[in-house]
């Protein structure tokens, strides 16, 4: 552990470190699907030769969930590839019809991977229906048989760093939601922060916006406002970026966020921002409108040993040093603090990126009583633990919160399990190699 305050935490939450340990569960599935090369099935409307069914269209409008809409993709080995291309050339050419079929001997249907067809409206690319069984061979529609492709919905991912405007070099629109679809991710949301300038205000917005008219969009994305310690919350901005801009969720960080335009919140400011949240939440016109936090809290003077490793080590390569300049005791603290303000002000949080145990601990006692949060965690703080990385590629794995040791990986994954943390997102967040090198 970071320090001793951090320890204290550990004791107090009384966790097993030996509690059975269920290797994946059902949502590593989708990551380890991300993993292989995937390609997206797509049909194309007669009125545009640009449009994709299974990817949206360019589009700068707020992303709408649909229930009975889903984009399909499929899961391919590199062998495949020339028995893919015909699939596709078949599927090109039977989209002008009326309704069309799609057949594998892997569908996910009622979250079963089975043979079946998917039957697909032209004018919409809507899913009819998908019927479990075996390939028809006296129906009336064309039909185009994938053999073992998988086909199933294209994945969300809820954090994203598209980095535009102003960081194009680093990723941009154009390239970060092609390599989604290159993954079989068809919906991404970009946080307000790492472009230049932030999403924190609608003129900020406009930029974002023209940046996104400017490039080709090949999934949705949904755009996130962001929520500083300057905000003018006693305004009405921040009702017009929600109900006017059409940003999808709010986000502030509770500790330094890197970037000089997206200050962290105070305490006493995430108080009235809470409150401010709150009431847009309760605002018809506003729908579901989560609140999300990095939740790790800035050390104050009562921390001075946090205070001076943060200091002292935050710049440096050493991996173990980097992890103890941000114990988990600051995310454990942090969550702690959302949760007091939540119950307070009836705000309805999002943690971003759990990669504490114990925090996860803290947030799933808070959900047994029906508190409104939810929270995610990542890929790597899931698959990789700070006692395997090796000094020569630190600063590769950098990254905030930091990733924990092993047995910490191990515990966190029991809260996958528990749906604790219900949601996996990449925290996509990109930067020149040379950002990333210690020469």
């Amino acid at each position: 552990m970071g320090d001793n305050s951090s320890d204290a935490v550990v004791d107090s939450l009384q966790t097993d470190p030996d509690s059975k340990y269920s290797k994946f569960g059902s949502v590593l599935i989708l990551f380890f699907f991300c993993i292989h090369l995937i390609f997206i099935l797509s049909t194309l409307s007669s009125s545009s030769n640009s449009d994709l069914t299974s990817l949206s269209s360019p589009s700068i409008e707020t992303v709408e969930q649909k229930s009975h809409v889903y984009d399909i993709c499929a899961i391919l080995d590199a062998s495949q590839q020339e028995s893919i291309d015909e699939s596709v050339s078949k599927l090109i050419a039977i989209s002008c019809e009326a309704i069309y079929g799609i057949h594998s001997k892997r569908v996910l249907i009622e979250n079963k991977i089975q043979e079946g067809t998917l039957w697909i409206s032209s004018d919409n690319g809507t899913i009819l229906s998908a019927e479990a069984g075996e390939l028809t061979t006296d129906s009336p529609y064309m039909l185009v048989d994938l053999g073992n492709l998988v086909v199933m919905p294209g994945l969300i991912d809820i954090h994203v760093h598209m980095n535009e405007p102003g960081r194009k070099d680093w990723e941009g629109f154009e390239t970060g939601t092609r390599a989604a679809a290159a993954g079989g991710t068809t919906t991404v949301f970009d946080m307000p922060l790492n472009g230049v300038p932030s999403t924190v205000s609608i003129k900020s917005l406009l930029e974002k916006l023209r940046a996104m008219e400017e490039s080709e969009l090949w999934v949705d994305v949904g755009l996130i406002g962001g929520i500083v310690e300057e905000s003018q919350l006693d305004t009405d901005e921040l009702d017009i970026l929600v109900n006017i801009g059409g940003v999808v969720a709010l986000k502030s960080f509770m500790i330094d966020s890197g970037s000089s335009d997206f200050t962290n919140v105070s305490p006493e400011t995430l108080r009235v921002a809470m409150r401010k949240v709150s009431a847009l939440q309760f605002d018809s016109t506003s729908g579901d409108l989560p609140y999300m936090l990095h939740a790790e809290l800035s050390p104050h003077s009562g921390w001075t040993q946090n205070l001076e490793m943060l200091r002292k080590y935050g710049s440096e390569s050493d991996y173990p040093a980097y992890e103890a300049s941000r114990s988990e005791s600051l995310e454990v603290e942090a969550i702690r603090l959302a949760l007091e303000l939540s119950a307070e002000t009836q705000c309805r949080i999002h943690i971003c990126h759990v990669a504490s145990p114990y925090a996860a601990e803290i947030l799933h006692a808070a959900q047994l009583f029906n508190a409104p949060i939810t929270a995610e965690s990542c890929p790597h703080y899931l698959l990789f633990a700070s006692d395997e990385i090796e000094s020569d590629f630190a600063t590769l794995f950098k990254c905030a919160p930091p990733i924990r040791p092993s047995k910490q990986r191990q515990l966190l994954w029991s809260h996958v399990e528990k749906n604790t943390l219900s949601i996996i997102s990449s925290d996509h967040s990109p930067s020149i190699p040379s950002m990333k090198s210690t020469s």
